[in-house]
């Protein structure tokens, strides 16, 4: 029996993580192995100088130096995190797919926030984001490129259609990205076609205010 095709990939022109062959890989997702890998990675964060520290500190001191070494052990351990859970769940949309790896870029996305009070301007967390874009984390691209580079997301949008509608529930469901919502129908009034709820608000508001182009929200 063939196995299973892989589901269509969620990003346009975006090296997406090769779908890997079932290899008995199943018992690192175990309970007891999965909270070592986790509390190795706290240790590694606990081990960073802080980041009001790394603001004050030289590029050249051992201190530097040392959190930059582990922000890099970091990055390929959360990778090889994410091979693993990848060789059990193929589906990268999946439930359990997204309940293990959001933890897992949650503690990059620190370690190289941390790393990034050494720069001025701060850097933005490009290994968190490059997994993220690779094993499709809606919020990780999302927020971090929301933080960092608007261009980068509004290209993923518009290259995507399943892409732009995860985002923008996102943008829906997190406080803060919400202008990011009216913002991407500034331009386009009949991409509300796909949001009636919202489009019937719309235009609510712009009959109440007299507006007959339709951006009530300017």
């Amino acid at each position: 029996l063939r196995p299973p095709a892989a589901p269509k990939p969620l990003l346009a022109g975006v090296d997406r993580a090769a779908s890997p062959l079932p290899s008995g890989t199943s018992w690192l997702l175990s309970a007891r192995i999965s909270d070592s890998v986790a509390k190795l990675r706290e240790v590694n964060l606990e081990v960073m100088p802080a980041d009001s520290v790394t603001s004050k500190m030289p590029r050249n001191s051992i201190l530097t130096g040392q959190a930059r070494q582990i922000a890099e052990s970091m990055a390929d351990l959360c990778r090889t995190s994410l091979r693993a859970v990848h060789a059990s769940h193929r589906d990268l949309q999946g439930p359990e797919m997204a309940r293990l790896r959001r933890p897992i870029l949650e503690h990059l996305v620190q370690a190289e926030d941390i790393v990034a009070g050494l720069y001025a301007p701060r850097r933005p967390a490009l290994r968190a984001l490059q997994l993220a874009e690779e094993y499709e984390d809606v919020e990780g691209i999302v927020t971090l490129c929301a933080a960092d580079d608007m261009t980068r997301l509004w290209k993923h949008m518009a290259a995507s259609e399943d892409f732009r509608r995860k985002a923008m529930a996102e943008f829906l469901r997190i406080n803060a990205l919400r202008p990011l919502f009216f913002e991407h129908f500034r331009n386009d009034w009949d991409l509300l076609d796909g949001y009636p709820e919202v489009r019937w608000a719309f235009e609510a508001q712009r009959l109440k205010l007299g507006h007959s182009d339709g951006h009530a929200w300017e």
